[in-house]
């Protein structure tokens, strides 16, 4: 078989040069000896004794390493190792060509011919570096390639094998270019933790990895997960043992390819649920906050069995997956009702109401009630505060003092309507400074939150002096009570908030309904303030009929998440909103049941879901029931 032209050109210009010159096109080429003696005496009519001597190095080299048995006639040179200059670039005219592989983090050269394999052993950078390639590791020993592409590589390859000695190939220029390139993304999947057997499990999670030569990667290695032991792989899928959100790198192994990354893959693994809690009588939650161990503790009052009279204090705690942990109620012969939960720094829970039966005076209305549990539910300590009549404690916040305020309403004399009444309590539940704010008619504070430089913001209701029937009323409190501003929204009609917020530029949100605006009776109604009270934008969702008690969380993206409910034939069905921080709406979702089901309170969750409760008698025990619902980021069960 003879050589081509390119094959001869290439071997013309490699005995010029100082050192034995082999093209790689001709590697696999060569079948005669006589071929490449004819064709060098063609370009060299009267070739030296030192060329000729080079030229038989050449042969021999390549009768060793490449043809091995296939040329018999040459008997071996008894000469050191030779060491030939290739040109390794563009390579043409050759069955099963080598090929510069590239992956995202790495550029190498494979080849599936067998006979270049069985000898490429590692490439040694030697003198020249390439790229961003750093000046202190110009070279790439692991077996793997070059990292960078572009051109005038130039190297030392070291080819091995397991009957011969190694040779050297000295100052071999390479090309280093994306051939055949594979780039990998990984796809986020939610997948939900399941029970099965009274056991809870996760399913195993597909990596969705697309690009490149996707169903023959296996899954190396999971790095830079965190927390770390959450997910091991195993074949294409990972085992994950325990829900979150989370960013990591996976090495994808394949059987001849080498390993390719991808640096920041996403994973999702909620936990979504929807329970129901109560006995043959009236139970109803009002508030739910998430707990240190990821679990719930949900509060409001129960009229079934195992209380002490009418509606009793009722408190449930509830695991990451919505089972019960333990169930405590606290009350007298009358009207007791818990309206708002909290977990303290120290672990523990704070619960802060209105009682008829633990009474401060001797009146007949109710009072402030506000205790605190440990983390198995047993009281440590109780107060009551009242002025003998009507007074109902609404929100409770932990404060930087290691205290607490709570904010509600208050009625001091028969005459009198109700005021705003907001108290301080140190860590034991003392008080230590108390202010109410109010006109000539009713007004109710629902909502407070401890904001940044130390003092308060309020939001209530006030009848005194408003547009129409209420209005929201928004306050500003100094660290000790004193008021520093307030604003009041509304129009002709009736607008109640449910609660306030401070928001991350400062300023702050809040959320209720309105009669006076919107498509028809109540909507829900979102502000948005800056931080001195003025109004930055004003948002309506609803439709006909009515649409209540909207709660409001800040999302991690800068928007919010609103919850409450709305009416549909008759019945009211949890209602979820998702809007940007502009207030528009980017998704909603509604959970139609047989029966009625509100929403009183929504709080966001870690990896990024949400959760809410409120009441049920589309399911459960009779009447109605506590209703606790875990839901992903997306709003899905």
């Amino acid at each position: 078989m003879g050589f081509t032209k390119e094959v001869a050109l290439g071997i013309k210009r490699a005995i010029k040069c100082d050192r034995v010159g082999v093209l790689v096109e001709g590697l696999f080429l060569v079948s005669c000896t006589n071929d490449l003696l004819e064709e060098t005496q063609k370009q060299t009519p009267e070739p030296s004794q030192k060329k000729a001597d080079k030229v038989a190095d050449a042969i021999n080299f390549i009768n060793d390493v490449f043809v091995e048995d296939t040329i018999e006639s040459v008997a071996p040179v008894a000469k050191p190792k030779p060491k030939a200059y290739a040109v390794v670039s563009a390579i043409k005219n050759v069955p099963n060509p080598p090929v510069l592989y590239y992956s995202p983090d790495k550029f190498d050269v494979k080849n599936p011919n067998p006979g270049l394999v069985t000898y490429l052993q590692e490439f040694i950078a030697n003198s020249i570096r390439y790229g961003d390639m750093a000046p202190e590791d110009p070279e790439d020993e692991d077996g793997d390639g070059f990292r960078d592409d572009g051109s005038g590589r130039v190297a030392t390859i070291v080819l091995q094998s397991l009957t011969k000695e190694d040779v050297t190939i000295e100052n071999c220029e390479f090309e280093i270019t994306k051939a055949a390139a594979e780039t990998f993304t990984f796809n986020p999947l939610k997948r939900k933790f399941v029970k099965g057997g009274g056991t809870f499990t996760s399913q195993q999670i597909l990596a969705q990895v697309t690009g490149g030569d996707k169903n023959n990667y296996t899954i190396k290695s999971i790095d830079n997960f965190a927390p770390s032991g959450l997910a091991t792989p195993n074949g294409k899928t990972i085992n994950y043992s325990k829900p979150g959100a989370f960013t990591a790198r996976i090495i994808l192994q394949h059987p001849t390819k080498s390993d390719a990354t991808i640096p920041n893959a996403s994973f999702y693994v909620p936990v979504t649920w929807d329970k129901t809690f109560g006995g043959a009588d009236e139970d109803e939650s009002y508030a739910i906050t998430q707990t240190k161990d990821d679990g719930y503790v949900v509060a409001g009052y129960s009229k079934s069995a195992g209380g002490s009279g009418a509606e009793d204090f009722w408190i449930v705690k509830l695991d990451q997956f919505g089972e019960k942990v333990w169930e405590k109620k606290f009350g007298g012969s009358k009207k007791d009702i818990a309206h708002s939960i909290i977990e303290t720094s120290d672990g523990k829970y704070v619960v802060a109401g209105e009682t008829k039966s633990k009474k401060a005076t001797n009146g007949g209305g109710t009072e402030f009630w506000v205790m605190k549990l440990n983390t198995d539910g047993s009281k440590i300590w109780d107060v009551a505060y009242g002025k003998k009549y009507t007074d109902q404690a609404y929100s409770i916040v932990e404060t930087s003092d290691g205290g607490f305020a709570v904010a509600g309403s208050v009625r001091q004399s028969t005459a009198q309507k109700l005021d705003f009444w907001i108290l301080k309590l140190n860590s034991t539940g003392g008080k230590t400074w108390e202010k109410n704010y109010g006109g000539t008619e009713d007004d109710i504070a629902y909502s407070i939150v401890q904001t940044t430089d130390g003092g308060f913001a309020v939001a209530g209701s006030t009848k005194s002096g408003s547009s129409g029937k209420e209005d929201f009323w928004v306050m500003k409190l100094a660290s000790d009570g004193t008021k520093t501003w307030e604003k009041k929204f509304g129009g002709s009609d009736s607008d109640v908030p449910t609660n306030i917020i401070q928001t991350s530029d400062g300023g702050y949100a809040i959320a209720g309904e309105t009669k006076s605006k919107g498509a028809g009776n109540y909507d829900f109604w979102i502000l948005k303030l800056t931080s001195s009270g003025t109004k930055t934008w004003e948002k309506t969702f609803g439709g006909s009929d009515d649409d209540r008690k909207a709660s409001i969380v800040q999302t991690t993206d800068g928007g919010y998440a609103v919850a409450g409910h709305k009416k549909n034939k008759g019945n009211y069905d949890a209602w979820l909103l998702k809007i940007n921080s502009t207030g528009t709406k980017t998704w909603d979702k509604t959970f139609v049941e047989s029966g009625s089901d509100r929403v009183y309170s929504l709080i966001k969750t870690k990896y990024g879901g949400y959760a809410f409760t409120g009441s049920t008698n589309s399911k459960g025990a009779g009447n109605f029931d506590f209703w606790v619902v875990k839901v992903d980021k997306d709003g899905d069960l």
